[in-house]
């Protein structure tokens, strides 16, 4: 999946996201080929609070692109080609952000992980998990979550092709290595 593939998904999506928080509708349709359309999506873009920003990306945009791009994505990632996804997480949350992103393939779980800065705000995530099924695949989310409990640092979450989000309860693990063993081992 190349920029111009990812910014042509990103920036009607960030200008729909903004129109939201303002309550306002766009004034006018955006042509993603333009770089003045992308230098004013990333304008408005900047003016959504930040944890919405990685909340968008995490949460709408990753598995978008998953479950969309039949295993375009996935292979990407997989291989190596992972500028585009910089790129667009400069775009759409920060260099910072970018900066933090970390992707590995774990060939024993056939599953991408991607770690990320430590949540400033639930729900957005410490670590996601694209897992390679017979049936297609998964998107696996570990979200911070408002302390319950001592022992509760995070809630692990699922979104599924249809849109939907499963919650598949809290855990207390704080590494990404224990993530992918509790919900990867099975393919489940």
């Amino acid at each position: 999946m190349n920029v111009r593939s990812i910014l042509a998904i990103t920036v009607p999506f960030m200008l729909l996201l903004t129109s939201c928080v303002t309550q306002e509708a766009p004034q006018q349709t955006v042509e993603v080929a333009s770089s003045d359309a992308t230098e004013a999506g990333a304008k408005e873009a900047s003016e959504v609070p930040r944890s919405r920003r990685v909340y968008y990306f995490q949460h709408r945009m990753m598995p978008q692109w998953l479950f969309e791009s039949n295993g375009e994505f996935f292979n990407d990632m997989m291989l190596g080609y992972r500028m585009s996804l910089r790129d667009a997480a400069e775009e759409v949350v920060d260099a910072d952000f970018a900066g933090a992103l970390h992707v590995d393939y774990n060939e024993t779980y056939d599953a991408v992980l991607f770690s990320f800065e430590a949540p400033d705000s639930p729900p957005n995530c410490f670590f996601v998990a694209l897992q390679r099924t017979n049936d297609g695949f998964r998107f696996i989310t570990y979200e911070s979550t408002i302390p319950l409990d001592d022992d509760v640092v995070g809630v692990v979450g699922e979104w599924r092709e249809n849109g939907n989000h499963g919650n598949l309860g809290p855990r207390s693990y704080r590494t990404l290595e224990a993530f992918a063993d509790d919900m990867l081992r099975d393919g489940e």
